[in-house]
């Protein structure tokens, strides 16, 4: 049977696909919850207990940024939890601390959680004003080299944050794409995005050579695909997982990119664990 569509008045408003949007919400907040209260009894400490408190409320507020922090804190408490690993939250102090202390029988190990979400103004800041005469590629290629630029800029500055640690301290960096963002016009925004995992280890491995304060890199990949390797050349300190998609709009892949010349190595038993959870 034919369907036929009312043409749409150029000036008219439309919200973009509320009902898919529902359902990824529901989704993504059910997860949520389901991780959160395995991690309220695994972890009955009350430095926990009132980080966990915090961190749901933080997701509760459903505020671009402080949700995806919030989320990303609870998976990959989770995921070190199923590595093997006993955790606590540590307790917020006026100086900059981790998050994350685990222990792997005696191994100690610090972690610090961080989240970049890229935001569609992103693409269009440092643009030149001729950007209508770039292909999509172009405008692509653009916004995953800014994307590695913010990256790396993050990692120096935990480092600095994280500098008087007397143990291994791995920085959990997630970086959250949207594949699609409703804009101000209301309509939606945004594209697939891959990235080469092998270049981006061989990136990520530069830079740790000069923050021997972190002892590695675990970089989680919200939404975004790996792209296939250009290079032959694989890093015995990279390791990547595999992609992981689930039906309803989310996806991550993860890898663990040690630091050979860190100050406090990761122990070779805890960095298999790590490895392992991928």
């Amino acid at each position: 049977m034919s369907s036929f569509k009312r043409r749409r008045s150029p000036r008219e408003v439309f919200p973009a696909e509320p009902k898919i949007t529902m359902k990824r919400d529901h989704s993504t907040a059910k997860r949520f919850e389901r991780t959160w209260r395995h991690l309220q009894v695994l972890c009955p400490d009350p430095d926990s207990q009132h980080r966990l408190v915090w961190l749901r409320q933080q997701f509760s507020k459903k505020q671009r940024g402080a949700m995806e922090s919030a989320q990303a804190e609870i998976d990959i408490a989770m995921l070190l939890s199923n590595a093997g690993f006993s955790l606590s939250f540590v307790k917020e102090t006026e100086t900059r601390t981790a998050d994350l202390e685990c222990y792997l029988g005696d191994d100690r190990l610090f972690v610090e959680v961080t989240v970049i979400v890229p935001t569609e103004p992103d693409r269009s800041k440092g643009m030149p004003s001729n950007l209508s005469a770039k292909t999509e590629e172009e405008d692509l290629d653009f916004f995953k080299d800014s994307l590695v630029k913010r990256m790396l800029a993050r990692i120096n500055e935990k480092s600095e944050q994280l500098v008087d640690y007397c143990a291994p301290v791995l920085l959990a960096l997630a970086i959250v794409h949207q594949e699609q963002n409703l804009s101000a016009n209301g309509k939606t925004t945004g594209r697939k995005m891959a990235l080469d995992l092998q270049q981006l280890g061989g990136v990520i491995t530069s830079a740790l050579g000069r923050v021997p304060q972190l002892s590695g890199v675990l970089l989680t990949l919200w939404n975004i695909h790996p792209a296939e390797s250009r290079s032959n050349i694989r890093l015995s300190n990279v390791s990547v997982g595999e992609w992981v998609s689930e039906p309803k709009g989310f996806s991550q892949v993860r890898f663990f990119a040690s630091n050979p010349v860190a100050s406090y190595l990761i122990e070779p038993e805890a960095s298999l664990a790590l490895q392992r959870a991928l």
